[in-house]
């Protein structure tokens, strides 16, 4: 940590949590309206082709920006990027407000996409930076407040949508999404944590840091995979309505909540990525079952599951990253949870698309998440957890034990 944020005192420290917070809530509210309220958006707007187009534009945005951005903030601190990718987040979504046609529409959502690219990683560097000794449980905190504002989000934009229309609900939330933009630049930290080393380790040749990038894919292929296909499951299989298919898949998104906050509490247990894909396991095997309370259930578990392993993966790999490349560390976490859940709500949609009964398909989808996850907790098991290397433990972000991958990645290999 440096000098300047080692000085800080106990109310900027939680001022600057707060905004790392309420930028978290900001984005995951619009998100639930935007879900909610697409089918109208797209239906005024005669773009129903572009449907599936207004979030891969965003999920790709999201993910090609992350690395310049993550570097940008370890050099000169998370203080500029974040205020700037919540900036253009929020006038993204501002812009999405004014949308009178697909076009303005996508390019609205790219931007938006960007500004979560910068959000992102600067805001676990900035947690990073103030609160070494704790992040661990913050992170988990960060993860949990946005599972939580979720799943407020769903009827608090149906409500919006109905009483003011698409068009407010997105704007109210860009006002929020402004607050963190003001406050930030005062309490956000606004130097890198380290000086600039002459060589950085490069974090993939670092077997601790290849597990939690492929852990964090795999995870997310589940997570995006029961959002995806549980409402479809429940409508096709069930015959649930629109209201009766939202209550159900609620469970879910507490079960995410609940798991995150529980992640980030056991992210020092050796064993918590098995313990992660094991709850994955159990929640998958009980969605089998042939009934709503089963699938509803099951899914809130394999979710829980979820949220347990991500934070585990992402205070892995900030552990074999020196503390001055904290961003990097968390964008390339983001990176890859963008990659694996993309990659798997398409693949898992391939019957779908071969024009497969809608409930043959998610039968499908399920027992793929489900044998992946059986695969996962197996060899995590035989791996051990993605936070450790060879039982060595590390005291915080950028403090590895000797012979960790991080020193083993850093010094270049002896020459005779």
């Amino acid at each position: 940590m440096n000098t300047a944020v080692a000085e800080w005192g106990t109310t900027r420290k939680w001022l600057c949590l707060a905004t790392v917070l309420l930028g978290a809530v900001a984005s995951s509210l619009l998100q639930t309206f935007l879900t909610v309220s697409l089918p109208t958006i797209t239906t005024e707007l005669d773009a129903v082709a572009w449907y599936g187009w207004v979030n891969g534009l965003y999920l790709a945005a999201a993910t090609l920006a992350i690395p310049p951005w993550a570097i940008l903030s370890d050099r000169v601190g998370p203080r500029v990027v974040l205020i700037t990718g919540m900036a253009l987040w929020a006038l993204g979504a501002l812009a999405v407000s004014f949308a009178d046609s697909a076009a303005w529409l996508l390019g609205a959502r790219t931007v938006q996409g960007i500004g979560s690219a910068a959000a992102v990683p600067a805001s676990f560097a900035a947690i990073t930076a103030v609160y070494q000794s704790r992040y661990g449980r913050l992170i988990g905190l960060v993860s949990a407040v946005q599972a939580t504002a979720t799943l407020a989000g769903g009827p608090l934009g149906g409500w919006l949508g109905t009483w003011f229309g698409w068009r407010t609900s997105m704007q109210l939330v860009a006002i929020v999404a402004a607050v963190p933009v003001v406050v930030g630049w005062f309490v956000l930290p606004d130097k890198a944590n380290e000086p600039p080393q002459a060589k950085t380790p490069r974090l993939l040749r670092a077997p601790a840091a290849q597990r939690a990038v492929a852990q964090t894919m795999l995870l997310a292929v589940v997570a995006f995979g029961v959002a995806t296909y549980l409402p479809l499951l429940l409508q096709s299989q069930f015959g649930l309505d629109l209201a009766h298919t939202a209550v159900s898949a609620t469970p879910a998104l507490l079960g995410v909540a609940i798991g995150s906050a529980i992640g980030g509490s056991m992210s020092d247990q050796r064993d918590t990525t098995v313990a992660a894909w094991l709850i994955v396991v159990a929640g998958l095997l009980l969605a089998w079952v042939p009934s709503v309370a089963a699938a509803t259930i099951g899914s809130a578990l394999a979710a829980a599951g979820v949220g347990v392993g991500l934070p585990s993966q992402l205070i892995a790999i900030e552990r074999v990253a020196t503390s001055a490349h904290a961003a990097k560390a968390a964008g390339l976490i983001q990176a890859a949870r963008n990659i694996g859940g993309a990659l798997g709500v398409a693949l898992l949609g391939i019957p779908l698309q071969f024009n497969a009964a809608p409930q043959a398909g998610t039968r499908y989808a399920f027992a793929a998440m489900l044998s992946l996850a059986l695969i996962a907790s197996a060899v995590s098991a035989i791996t051990g957890n993605a936070r450790t290397d060879n039982g060595t433990r590390s005291t915080g972000p950028g403090s590895p034990t000797p012979g960790t991958d991080a020193e083993r990645a850093a010094k270049p290999p002896h020459r005779p």
